[in-house]
């Protein structure tokens, strides 16, 4: 860990941080490739940075703008922003522009989101032959169509987080590329009340709790 990073920051990236960051390595997707990170959370936010350091193209897809405007304000922000709101057709097409093999949709797609609406919506995302790499955990369990999974061939992969090896190239990134975490931080007291803000859905980034 760099002398001069804050422990509420490092937290989260032992978290959050390195399992999207093993995700993204576990898609395989060769340099100049596409990458579509699916849920811009506590995960997400940090993913579509490191993507975009990794020599990506990145699109950034999410239900709620507010989480979009967020990633396209930073340094290293997304080449294409998806609402996840908009038809499969009318997204495929705003991935046009970074698409970089023979067929339509992103060579790979990270899911960073539990919802279960989105890994059909990934899936579709993805081009054919592509790969899907799972970190959402559904509480009912992950359902997808076997039309956009099977018919068109697509990969998937679980992760979970990184090794150790890995762990250390992505701080020394995050660090030398001075990306950005969102950090909403609470004292040990309003546990509870951070407990309830996350289930409700409210604030972006990763919470952390800071002992005095």
């Amino acid at each position: 860990m760099p002398d001069d990073m804050e422990f509420k920051v490092a937290a989260p990236l032992m978290c959050a941080g390195i399992s999207i960051y093993g995700g993204i390595v576990k898609a395989g997707v060769p340099k100049g490739g596409s990458i579509g990170i699916v849920g811009i959370g506590g995960l997400g936010h940090i993913g579509t940075q490191v993507a975009k350091c990794m020599g990506y193209k990145v699109a950034a897809t999410d239900v709620k703008q507010s989480a979009l405007d967020a990633v396209a304000s930073y340094t290293h922000s997304p080449d294409v922003l998806l609402l996840a709101t908009g038809s499969v057709e009318s997204l495929l097409q705003k991935t046009e522009e970074i698409q970089s093999g023979a067929y339509p949709g992103l060579d790979a797609t990270v899911l960073a989101t539990d919802h279960p609406a989105a890994f059909d919506l990934a899936a579709s995302l993805t081009r054919k032959h592509g790969t899907m790499v799972l970190l959402g955990q559904p509480e009912k369990g992950i359902t997808m169509s076997y039309q956009n999974v099977i018919y068109r061939d697509i990969k998937l992969v679980g992760s979970l987080v990184a090794d150790t090896a890995q762990a250390q190239e992505f701080i020394t990134m995050f660090h030398e590329n001075k990306l950005h975490v969102e950090v909403t931080e609470w004292k040990m007291e309003e546990a509870e009340k951070m407990k309830q803000a996350y289930l409700a859905g409210k604030g972006n980034g990763k919470n952390v709790i800071v002992m005095d």
